[in-house]
């Protein structure tokens, strides 16, 4: 068996999805520093059941009130209310704590004059960690779906792969024998919520489609003063899996995967440029442009490779290239959703990897 320690660090916005939708009964956007200062905006994150077990009896009746009501504009504004001033009074509602951009505060602020506004957040997936605070992760499988993506692509091992395997039984994959954890991030200063965008290339348009997702920051969206996130966790390839497999493919090294995946990556973002970015606005460029020097720097180190998951990784993402190849007109090129960010907008789902064997 062997181990190798993976060091993880978001190059940009990274969404991994939960399917849940929040709505405002479940958070609030307050300014939680002190007036004298500059505001410093957060998406509060809490419990909205926990929230009306500290309501006082007047308020529980009055929620019930305009529950039976069915007014939804009220009781939204209600909720906003009693939040507004409980849960900072209640620290221990809170569940987390999100950075906002420009774009999601001007739509909060938007809701207090039009209060039929949805404005619903797709939170990222998250764990309890020490009671009711949630953590970021990226799901083990998430990040191993990507890695066998780049390794099944390489020469004629894609068809061999897909070939061998269809129908066959679980126990008979040889990539079963590779085994990644699940990667935790720190859930202070880690995370942002804002919109997501769609960049039509024929148009050179950027539209808004009202989207908003909360993600792992990035690199690319941490200034200066900004600890870069990381988080590390443990990827294992465990050769006595890959003997009872019944194929005859053995799973490359760990060098050969980081090859394979930096060859991988590294040709779709050449085919992404060719298709979409190279003569974009600058402000869309200059997001391509971030992960390309990305992808520059990791080719010339070792023990390091890029990687690309979650949502709006794009559908050209697929396992097989083969299934890349689709024909569906819903994927016919011409559109990428990128997530806006002090007025640039980047693509989403890259991470860098360095790696380091565990002795």
């Amino acid at each position: 068996m062997k181990q190798y320690c993976l060091h993880l660090t978001p190059v940009t916005p990274v969404h991994v999805g939960t399917g849940e939708e929040l709505m405002p009964f479940q958070y609030i956007i307050k300014n939680i520093e002190n007036p004298k200062a500059a505001p410093k905006y957060r998406l509060i994150r809490f419990s909205d059941s926990a929230l009306v077990q500290k309501m006082g009896k007047q308020d529980k009746e009055q929620l019930i009130a305009l529950a039976k009501k069915d007014d939804l504009i009220k009781l939204r504004q209600f909720f906003i209310e009693k939040a507004d001033s409980l849960v900072i009074k209640n620290l221990q509602l809170i569940q987390s704590t999100s950075e906002v951009t420009s774009d999601l505060l001007n739509l909060w602020e938007d809701l207090q004059k039009h209060p039929q506004n949805m404005l619903i957040i797709r939170p990222a997936i998250a764990s309890a960690l020490g009671g009711n605070r949630l953590v970021p992760y990226i799901p083990g499988s998430s990040l191993k779906g990507a890695i066998r993506t780049a390794i099944v692509d390489a020469d004629q091992v894609g068809r061999e792969y897909e070939k061998g395997k269809r129908g066959a039984h679980i126990a008979n994959d040889p990539l079963r024998a590779l085994l990644l954890a699940d990667a935790r991030f720190s859930g202070k200063g880690s995370r942002l919520v804002g919109a997501a965008f769609l960049y039509n290339r024929h148009k050179d348009t950027v539209e808004s489609l009202q989207m908003m997702y909360e993600v792992l920051k990035g690199q690319c969206l941490m200034s200066d003063k900004e600890q870069v996130q990381e988080s590390t966790t443990m990827l294992t390839i465990k050769p006595e899996l890959q003997r009872e497999a019944q194929f005859d493919w053995n799973l490359p090294d760990i060098d050969e995967i980081a090859r394979r995946c930096n060859q991988f990556y590294g040709d779709l973002l050449e085919e992404e440029y060719q298709y979409f970015y190279q003569n974009a606005r600058d402000e869309v460029f200059a997001g391509f442009k971030f992960v390309d020097d990305a992808m520059d720097a990791v080719r010339k180190n070792k023990n390091e490779f890029l990687l690309r998951v979650g949502r709006h990784s794009q559908f050209e993402f697929m396992t097989l290239n083969n299934d890349r190849k689709c024909e569906n007109s819903k994927y016919n090129r011409t559109s990428r959703t990128l997530f806006k960010y002090k007025n640039v907008y980047y693509p989403m789902g890259w991470i860098h990897v360095r790696y380091e064997e565990v002795q």
